[in-house]
């Protein structure tokens, strides 16, 4: 059958340009290809067919099954088109149509259709639209009874059939546009889904109007008068009652299903129903009649009539008669009750049997149980009278009772003769009532049980003695003395302070916080406390001696004064204080002092305060860089109606996507509320009126000013923008200042530019316009324009930079890892900024809402790569214990500059970092020639020492690195390496092949002069005179002292001194 729905294409225009909808069974009879096709239908009741016959079908025969269905119950037609002209509504949610007069029309017909006698299984409601299927289910919650009606859109129900089929076309508007209710398809399913029912409720001259098919379909319903505004039903009981419906209202007078008449049937209790006509339960089995019974009680000896309804079971009679009891006494009783077997309440004096007292009790009730209430007359064995009725039939002697009165008998062991405080029945105790006693040892008074042993007792009180020291005893009674905390003034003998101790404690020195009185060796006072030993190391500023490269006076402290005499020393230059003052390339002077900048080498950063206006208008509040970063205020940029963004002012702000509210009786916008409305400010005059009765100066739509022409003239007509004092002039309100403008000359305002991106202000007090709705697309206009510079700013330009930013994150942390070396041992600087660096990236890549910028993202690159770049130097050196402390003193200067960057870092500063990090290399590549064989068997050759220092001049000079100098540099180590080359040609194998094969200790061996090595054995101590084999110069010594121009070789074994003295 290909006049179902088509196949559903993913790419519409593929369906639309290259026909892909378009089944192989279409194309086989459009190409008159040979087939078989449907003729011949087994569903359709008759009337149905004619409907898609020959409007779609050209032939298509009924089964003679199909002949056979009854009519539908409760309606005068099977099939009928219900035409109406209630207008369609568009849903914004979903983007679909939905009418509300067809939901409900069709939600009363199928309940009605219920009440007939249907299930709801045989019914189906179909809709053409997903906005209209979610309308009818909406509805549908408010019908219990049709719980189980399926409710689909008409694609999703091709292929299946029901009894009865309930279609909402939904379309009806002015312009006639009826959607793809004009395929045929479509409409081929809609109308062949029922078997013996089909009801269709839309708007006929909208589709005959827009469609080529709908019109036949309209010739067959009025052929067969199935089309009209109102559809009839028919009452089942009364044939003759007709009802027309044609809204959802008309369905309340047929509430049950029949008609409006009574329902006058027979009941099976003989009365009338006086119901209203209804179809269900005509056997009225469930029906509770509330007539007045007219039966009367079974068993009821007398007759009564029943006083129950109806419905009700009668039950036993509950008439209350007058009968006489086997007592004889007379009492009201319900009519089915017996006498014999009620109980007589009476009361009746009597005497009873065991103690012979009158007493008073029900008649019913039996003598001989009956308890006596008089009290007991018989005296307890403790003494005391009983409390209790006459109890002769139960315990006439007492033997389980118990007296609760208060005791008569005295406490045990009690000293004070005091009376037992308990109940009589229990066992008298010890005396617990407390009294003063006095204890022996020391005569204090003190309170305790009256039965307790004052020996036994520890005496809690404070002493009464008074100590040597004259002070009273701190400590309690029982307590040896001594410990006197009384605050008091002593002299400390070794340095004669005063201290305030307690009485009990020694004047120690050990205690004294005082400053140290003694004078060190230097000079100087001692400036620790004299509690410590004085310190080795004064830190007394004095003047240097040694004069630093830089040529400045410098003040050192006074324990390092003989320690720095290199005038190239690190840390010597770092004590000077001369400010530096060079201006930086952000046109500030520099407020670091020649230490801080090493020497101008790499400056301090600039802490003059910015103040530029930043993009979204706060001042930068942080000192001076080259480019400002993220301001890191709370955002105002942009707050809506429905929300305000909560993300720092220099972040992407999170556009609001929920639908804008803009509105007025002439307009309306579709959009969400961050996109540009599409619909332009209402100028029509408000149509409200003020609180004095005076029309509105407003807009239609906006929020109303709160001043009157009349009432406020003077303050509206005000001269601002020119135009205030015309007779027609309109007037906005901005909600952000509460001020009020003349409408043309504020919106010229708005609309004025000088090609800044900034935020629009008002015009008298600069308070950023953010909520007034007149203006909105001016305000999200700038709004996009600085949330696309604040995305530039963080890497969110394009699609996936946020993915992006996290990738580089991880892979700077991944970076950074491959630093990780243990440096502790040697620098706690490099430990510290790699402990920062990581955290800060552990933190970025951790915390969601943890949003660096591109500066900081780029600062923390640079930082590591800086660092990866001083790990690779350091880590492939190998060097000896001398030249690698100087290398790790070179390196913490680098790492205290990293160290006090924060956030960013400036592109100056950049470039003086990467210029001494050149510098670091090539003294990397000096100390690695130093830790070389050759150099430190030729430290007295002038042929290796004179270009040894040539680079070291150059590389320990304080002035600025730049390429020129590192090319001198270059040169300068190329001819330092020429000459170690040309030195004595050992190699570090040989030289332990070597050693291995003289087999002495360390710190036989020496060198000459000139370096080179030699051996002396025994015991190592230079006892003959000798001459070098390669140089001829003089070597050894006399009497184990060793030629002043001789050294030890430390380099050949490693030793530390010479084997001689041991």
């Amino acid at each position: 059958d290909h006049k179902q729905l088509r196949p559903t294409t993913a790419v519409f225009k593929l369906a639309q340009d290259y026909n892909f909808d378009i089944s192989l069974f279409e194309r086989m009879v459009k190409n008159g290809m040979h087939c078989q096709t449907l003729q011949v239908q087994h569903r359709m009741r008759p009337e149905i067919a004619q409907l898609i016959v020959p409007a779609i079908y050209p032939v298509l025969h009924n089964h003679e099954s199909v002949q056979k269905y009854s009519r539908i119950l409760g309606l005068v037609k099977s099939v009928y088109f219900i035409t109406h002209n209630h207008l369609e509504e568009e849903v914004i949610d979903t983007q679909s149509r939905r009418n509300r007069h067809e939901g409900k029309y069709l939600i009363a017909l199928a309940r009605y259709l219920v009440l007939q006698g249907y299930s709801p299984e045989q019914i189906t409601i179909l809709t053409t639209y997903s906005g209209q299927l979610f309308y009818l289910k909406s509805e549908q919650k408010n019908h219990h009874i049709l719980k189980n009606v399926r409710i689909s859109v008409v694609d999703n129900f091709q292929g299946e059939e029901n009894d009865i089929i309930l279609l909402s076309l939904v379309r009806s508007n002015p312009q006639a546009n009826i959607g793809f209710l004009k395929t045929d398809n479509r409409v081929c399913v809609a109308l062949s889904r029922a078997k013996k029912g089909l009801y269709i409720v839309g708007n006929m001259d909208n589709l005959t109007e827009s469609s080529t098919i709908w019109p036949t379909i309209k010739e067959t319903l009025v052929s067969q008068e199935a089309l009209g505004t109102h559809l009839t039903l028919r009452c089942q009981i009364h044939t003759t009652q007709f009802t027309r419906v044609g809204a959802a209202e008309d369905f309340h007078s047929v509430p049950e299903g029949g008609c409006s008449l009574m329902c006058g049937a027979n009941m099976p209790c003989g009365h009338v129903c006086n119901s209203i006509c209804h179809i269900l339960n005509r056997e009225h089995t469930d029906y509770k009649c509330m007539e007045r019974c007219e039966r009367s009680p079974l068993k009821c000896p007398m007759e009564h009539d029943c006083e129950k309804l109806c419905w009700e079971n009668c039950g036993e009679c509950m008439i209350r008669v007058s009968k006489e009891l086997p007592c004889g006494h007379t009492r009201e009783l319900r009519c089915f009750m017996d006498p014999s077997t009620y109980k007589c309440p009476e009361m009746i004096v009597v005497e009873l049997p065991d103690c012979g007292h009158e007493v008073e009790k029900p008649c019913h009730h039996d003598l001989t149980t009956y308890p006596c209430n008089h009290p007991c007359e018989n005296r307890l064995p403790c003494g005391h009278s009983c409390e209790g009725n006459c109890h002769l039939r139960t315990d006439p002697d007492h033997i389980e009772f118990k007296c609760s009165k208060p005791c008569a008998k005295k406490n045990m062991g009690c000293s004070e003769n005091h009376m037992c405080q308990k109940l009589c029945f229990l066992p008298c105790g010890d005396c617990l009532i407390e009294v003063k006693k006095k204890l022996p040892g020391c005569d204090h008074l003190h309170k305790v049980p009256c039965s307790s042993d004052p020996s036994e007792i520890v005496c809690q009180k404070r002493c009464t003695k008074y100590l040597d020291c004259g002070h009273p005893c701190p400590r309690k009674c029982n307590e040896p003395c001594g410990g006197c905390p009384v605050k008091v003034t002593k002299v400390v003998p070794e340095c004669g302070h005063q201290l305030i101790l307690m009485c009990s404690e020694l004047p120690l020195q050990s205690r004294c916080r005082g400053s140290c009185l003694k004078m060190l060796k230097c000079g100087h006072q001692c400036d620790t406390l004299c509690c410590f030993p004085c310190t080795s190391k004064c830190k007394v500023m004095v003047p240097c001696i040694t004069k630093p490269a830089c040529c400045h006076a410098v003040m050192v402290p006074c324990f390092k004064q003989d320690l720095l005499m290199d005038p190239y020393n690190v840390e010597l230059l770092s004590f000077c204080q001369v400010p530096c003052g060079t201006q930086l390339e952000c046109g500030h002077r520099c407020q670091g002092t020649c230490g801080e900048c090493l020497q101008g080498r790499i400056h301090k950063a600039c802490v003059e305060k910015c103040g530029k206006t930043l993009i979204c208008g706060h001042r930068c509040n942080i000192p001076c860089s080259e480019s400002c970063p993220p301001c890191n205020r709370k955002c105002n940029l942009y707050r809506c109606k429905h929300s305000r963004c909560n993300e720092k002012c220099g972040e992407p702000c999170t556009p609001c996507k929920e639908f804008c509210d803009w509105e007025c009786e002439h307009q309306r916008c579709t959009r969400r509320c961050h996109e540009i409305c599409d619909r332009q400010p209402c100028q029509e005059p408000c149509k409200r009126r003020l609180k004095c009765g005076h029309p509105c100066i407003g807009f239609c739509g906006e929020t109303c000013p709160k001043l009157c022409r009349v009432c406020d003239k003077d303050q509206v007509t005000e001269i601002f923008f020119g135009q205030e004092d015309e007779d027609d002039a309109r007037f906005v309100y901005l909600e952000d200042c509460k001020h009020i403008f003349e409408s043309r000359g504020l919106e010229e305002w708005m609309k004025l530019s000088d090609g800044e991106i900034r935020t629009k202000v008002c015009p008298k007090c600069t308070t950023p316009i953010t909520k007034t709705q007149r203006y909105m697309n001016i305000v999200k206009q700038v709004y996009n324009d600085v949330n696309a510079v604040k995305r530039k700013v963080f890497g969110f330009d394009t699609i996936d930079a946020s993915i992006d930013k996290r990738v580089r994150v991880m892979n700077l942390l991944t970076q950074l890892t491959s630093t990780q070396y243990d440096y502790s041992k040697d620098s706690d600087l490099y430990r510290l900024l790699y402990n920062k660096l990581e955290g800060r990236l552990k933190g970025i890549r951790s915390k969601r809402r943890n949003k660096p910028s591109a500066m900081e993202i780029e600062t923390l690159r640079v930082q590591i790569e800086v660092l990866c770049e001083i790990h690779k130097m350091v880590n492939g050196s190998e060097l000896n214990a001398e030249p690698r402390a100087k290398l790790i003193t070179r390196m913490d200067v680098l790492l205290i500059v990293l160290l006090r960057r924060q956030d960013k870092i400036s592109n100056q500063e950049v470039e003086d970092i990467k210029l001494e990090l050149m510098r670091f290399h090539r003294i990397t590549q000096i100390l690695r020639l130093e830790s070389e064989f050759a150099f430190r068997a030729n430290t007295l050759n002038h042929e290796i020492t004179t270009p040894h220092q040539d680079a070291c001049r150059i590389a320990y000079s304080i002035d600025k690195y730049t390429p020129e100098i590192d090319q001198d540099l270059r040169q300068a180590l190329e001819r330092f390496k020429a000459a170690l080359n040309s030195a004595v040609k050992i190699i570090d194998k040989e030289r332990k092949e070597i050693v291995t094969a003289i087999g002495m200790k360390q710190g036989h061996w020496y060198k000459c002069p000139n370096g080179h090595p030699y051996v002396i054995t025994e015991c190592g101590g230079a006892m003959v005179v000798g001459k070098c084999n390669e140089c001829g110069a003089d070597i050894g010594g006399s009497n184990h002292r060793l030629l002043s121009s001789n050294q030890l070789a430390s380099e050949m074994d490693g030793a530390a001194r010479p084997a001689w003295p041991r």
